[in-house]
């Protein structure tokens, strides 16, 4: 063997050497521990992320036990994301052209929630997936059906894929997003509403029925909203709903032009009398036709045939 040849075969056996003990004694779990803890420090308080353990690898997956996410909230930190176990893959490869590919699978005791993320000083990509997912596992949603006069809670199962790349300082107008989901068994329940001064409650709403599904699908495009397909069967409450919306550099809807109609169930009449005021709007079929348009900063326009329900809403208070 010549002289060259050996000089260069050392020199592999050196990196292979290196690259193989920096694996197996790099202090990956102490530094993943450190950025978790830096999480609420950067944020200024406002986010923690914790896990009860951790099982890490630089070529592998980790796995993450008891995967936690929380806000702070003027009461204390509220929950916005929990999992059992969280399960993420980083693609080492990226890391050296300063961007972070990392894919991840969070399962639940009902279903899972994964995908992909790409990370980088111009781009943010989030392409996710989810397989019969329980809405109860996303808390988050509790918060956003919580008011003073109307609770409720969603539930159901997800199915479908989301997709989300925002591209750095450009706002919505460098933006992409598309979304295909559906969710069988979807039910409203728990819905209590004062609005009115009168108290009304349903314990159990039946947007779509275990064999059937409600479809949301959607994209974005350069600010421009599409709202291809809202599509929910009942038999309690039958929606269906497309149309165009125009956001600005705050998310805020500007613009919006949606048509649809609907229907509900006798029972809902039955409990809710005043309801009955809307039978004149009622088609042949026995849909109320929907239009919704205007800008989402205060109300928009939401008209049931020739009926102006955003104004009867503020006529009596019951909206801003």
């Amino acid at each position: 063997m010549n002289r060259s040849l050996q000089i260069i075969l050392s020199l592999i056996i050196a990196v292979v050497s290196f690259l193989f003990f920096l694996i197996l004694f790099f202090p990956l779990d102490t530094l993943i521990s450190h950025q978790l803890a830096n999480i609420e420090s950067q944020t200024k308080g406002m986010y923690r992320v914790s896990v009860s353990d951790m099982e890490t690898s630089l070529l592998f997956d980790s796995k993450f036990k008891d995967f936690r996410v929380e806000k702070k909230e003027t009461e204390g930190f509220q929950e916005l994301f929990s999992a059992p176990e969280v399960r993420v893959g980083i693609s080492l490869i990226s890391l050296l052209s300063q961007k972070l590919n990392l894919r991840f699978l969070a399962s639940f005791k009902k279903g899972s929630f994964g995908g992909r993320v790409t990370l980088s000083r111009s781009e943010s990509v989030f392409d996710l997936e989810f397989d019969k997912m329980s809405l109860e596992e996303l808390v988050i949603l509790k918060s956003y059906f919580q008011f003073n006069d109307l609770q409720f809670q969603l539930k159901g199962f997800l199915d479908g894929t989301m997709y989300f790349a925002q591209f750095q300082g450009s706002g919505f107008s460098g933006a992409e997003s598309n979304f295909h989901v559906k969710i069988s068994n979807f039910r409203i329940t728990d819905l209590n509403s004062k609005l009115g001064g009168k108290s009304i409650f349903f314990q159990n709403l039946v947007l779509s029925p275990e064999e059937d599904f409600a479809i949301f699908e959607g994209d974005l495009e350069k600010e421009r909203f599409s709202l291809t397909n809202i599509s929910i069967p009942g038999p309690d409450i039958e929606f269906h709903l497309t149309g165009r919306l125009r956001l600005n550099e705050k998310t805020e809807v500007i613009q919006s032009k949606m048509t649809g109609r609907f229907a509900l169930a006798e029972s809902l009449f039955q409990k809710i009398p005043e309801l009955e005021l809307l039978n004149e709007y009622k088609n042949a079929d026995g849909f109320f036709p929907l239009r919704i348009s205007g800008s989402f900063h205060n109300l928009p326009q939401i008209r049931i045939g020739n009926l102006n329900l955003t104004q009867i809403l503020k006529t009596f208070g019951l909206v801003d």
